[in-house]
């Protein structure tokens, strides 16, 4: 004897769940490759910048003196 299920054997032009979710699952899947496929970016090769005018200069300077602590704190840090 032939079984065929149940879900193959609809009557009419009935619409199941099943029958929403693919559907369903198609457009989005359609819709995102459309975005992915769609967007691009260009880029483009930086130009050179010209050298400032003016320059700073920065000197690091050591302190090996410990900083005094003071005699009466008003609160500690």
């Amino acid at each position: 004897m032939n079984r065929t299920p149940e879900y193959l054997m609809r009557k009419g032009d009935e619409v199941s769940a099943t029958d929403r979710f693919g559907l369903t699952l198609f457009v989005a899947l359609v819709l995102h490759a459309m975005v992915i496929l769609g967007v691009s970016f260009n880029f483009e090769k930086p130009t050179k910048q010209p050298s400032p005018d003016r320059t700073l200069e920065i000197m690091v300077v050591r302190n090996p003196a410990a900083p005094e602590k003071p005699e009466q704190a008003d609160f500690l840090a």
